[in-house]
């Protein structure tokens, strides 16, 4: 599972996809509303989970 993960990670939009879910965790602990940064949130773990290229 982590190995897989870390393969992920190596891909460009997953690597944008986990900073916006570290951005938005850090933005909710300083103050930012949960409307806001939850979304984002969602939107970045989809970003890391759903594969940027095609299963060969």
């Amino acid at each position: 599972m982590m190995g897989n993960l870390f393969k992920r990670l190596k891909e460009p939009s997953s690597a944008a996809g986990l900073a916006a879910v570290i951005s938005n965790a850090a933005g909710m602990a300083s103050g930012t509303p949960a409307a806001v940064a939850v979304p984002a949130m969602l939107a970045g773990l989809f970003a890391i989970f759903m594969p940027e290229k095609a299963a060969a």
